[in-house]
């Protein structure tokens, strides 16, 4: 008797888990909505990586996590965006499984490994070291993965410009809308993290 009721509730607990999971990943929007907002974020910001401007720049391939507790902690702008605990919390969920950038969506950008600026900045390290007087350092971004809010209105995306060597970095989360199919900018916040 014991054993059948045991069965039971581990089935009730794995049918309520597997609920929770897909209803989750029926609302996190598809790669394309993903790549719509990064794109949007990266014209919006007119960032050097995109165009003929782009040779000494390059973008992390792989997404970094956004930051989007800078919206958070500004009273104002959770109470102008609607922005609760539960889409936080959701928020969260999101960040778990960082992937790399799509490179044949962003075919424009030029990108860098972790292991190559691993590799630049040790080099530069090294030359420094030995007399040298390496100001060119490693100078790049990074795209933290958009995070949607549950409805999939709203979106958070954060971008970084990392240098070093130079002593020198910023970072900033936009607050994206979809308003009539389109994603546009709706809010900016500097990052409370220094880089």
């Amino acid at each position: 008797m014991r054993t059948s009721f045991g069965i039971v509730s581990i089935l009730i607990l794995l049918s309520s888990l597997i609920g929770k999971q897909v209803a989750y990943s029926q609302t996190v929007p598809e790669e394309t909505t993903v790549n719509e907002v990064v794109k949007v974020a990266l014209v919006h910001d007119s960032l050097p990586v995109l165009g003929l401007e782009r040779s000494n720049y390059q973008v992390l391939d792989v997404f970094t996590k956004t930051r989007y507790n800078d919206f958070y902690t500004n009273e104002m702008a959770r109470k102008q965006y609607g922005l609760t605990q539960g889409d936080k919390t959701y928020l969260d969920k999101q960040q778990a499984e960082l992937q790399s950038i799509d490179r044949e969506v962003f075919e424009s950008l030029k990108f860098i490994t972790q292991d190559s600026i691993k590799q630049l900045i040790a080099y530069t390290d090294k030359e420094n070291k030995n007399g040298g007087n390496s100001r060119s350092g490693v100078i790049y971004y990074t795209i933290g993965k958009p995070v949607f809010t549950p409805d999939g209105k709203k979106a958070f995306i954060t971008i970084s410009q990392i240098c070093h060597n130079l002593l020198c970095g910023e970072s900033w989360t936009l607050l994206l809308k979809q308003e009539k199919g389109q994603w546009k900018v709706a809010d900016r916040k500097e990052s409370l993290v220094k880089i």
